[in-house]
């Protein structure tokens, strides 16, 4: 639980941990937690589902989830769920679809720095580093481009939500976003396209139709994450 100071250059901390406290406990109103920073024991935990689970959220607060009115995200489920949802998704990320988007990648960044060339001064983060994973992200979520201006602003409200440690301040940027993808939903189911939202939208794993929740949970761990 950090703010401040700590979330600008939290290295000191890691590196505190990594050295003297590599399984860290501490406790809080919501229960107890572990926060593990060397590479051995956070491999293992992440390929023992059956003792480290990730269902209960990966944050100091339990519940998180449901608070905002959503079903788990594909970073909050433990096999076998999560190994189903993957496996819809990942059939998305295929070298056709990478091929596809390298040159649009290319232009984008040729055009940014171009621009912050001519301007002589800039935001690098602003003019390039923010909006170039939205373009990625817009891409293979099926969303327009003019439309793609909107991820910012949900994941500043969501980025910022959690260095407050309160994940229900950013609920209407949520809100939000669970309205956008549940209307485009209903576009793809329709009129499919080449994006994950329309790829599971459209499957039928075991003869049963994926859940619009997950579908949301999978539009938030990209947008929030991207």
């Amino acid at each position: 639980p950090r703010s401040g100071e700590s979330w600008r250059d939290p290295f000191p901390m890691y590196k505190a941990l990594r050295d003297r406290d590599p399984v860290h406990r501490f406790e809080n109103e919501q229960g107890e937690f572990w926060a593990l920073s060397r590479f051995q024991e956070v491999f293992a935990a992440a390929v023992d589902a059956s003792t480290f689970s990730s269902a209960r959220g990966l944050t100091m607060a339990y519940g998180e989830m449901e608070e905002l009115g959503l079903d788990s995200p594909i970073v909050m489920m433990d096999p076998p769920d999560h190994t189903d949802m993957r496996k819809l998704a990942v059939k998305q990320f295929t070298p056709r679809q990478v091929e596809f988007l390298e040159p649009k990648v290319r232009e984008f960044v040729v055009e940014r720095v171009e621009r912050l060339r001519e301007m002589g001064e800039g935001d690098v983060v602003a003019e390039l580093f923010k909006p170039l994973p939205s373009l990625v992200v817009g891409h293979y979520l099926g969303v327009p481009e003019e439309d793609r201006n909107l991820f910012d602003q949900w994941t500043d409200a969501i980025v910022a939500a959690n260095s407050e440690g309160d994940i229900s301040s950013a609920g209407q940027a949520v809100a939000q976003l669970v309205g956008y993808f549940t209307a485009h939903m209903e576009r793809v189911r329709d009129k499919p396209g080449d994006d994950i939202i329309s790829s599971l939208v459209h499957a039928r794993p075991k003869g049963e139709q994926v859940s619009p929740a997950w579908i949301l949970g999978m539009a938030f761990t990209m947008v929030a994450g991207g």
